[in-house]
């Protein structure tokens, strides 16, 4: 399973992996699809210090614009099934290389 982490508006977070095998983004260059493997981050503009969305590819490009979106499909570390809203949605990460098992500060 890939290592996901959706992160919250109000700071919450959930591990797992994203379902949705692309995400849609209208930008200066028009809308363009891009395949999830390819995206490092995806960042959504409700958040105070953003003008647009952004989604950040693994080969170091960014994409600005409006991310088409109304929720994700996300299946937790547990294996539950989940549509998070885009309301609910701060940023993703994909294929972060977290890990529920990894030890914490001490």
């Amino acid at each position: 399973m890939s290592r996901d982490l959706i992160v919250g508006r109000r700071g919450d977070s959930l591990l797992g992996e994203v379902q949705d095998r692309s995400f849609s983004i209208r930008a200066a260059f028009g809308r363009l699809e891009v395949e999830t493997q390819r995206i490092t981050w995806v960042h959504l503009k409700d958040a105070p210090d953003l003008a647009q969305d952004e989604i950040w590819l693994k080969t170091g490009d960014r994409l600005s614009g409006s991310v088409e979106l109304e929720s994700v499909r996300f299946r937790t570390e547990s294996g539950q099934m989940l549509d998070v809203p885009r309301a609910a949605i701060h940023s993703i990460l994909i294929g972060a290389g977290f890990s529920a098992s990894a030890l914490g500060l001490s």
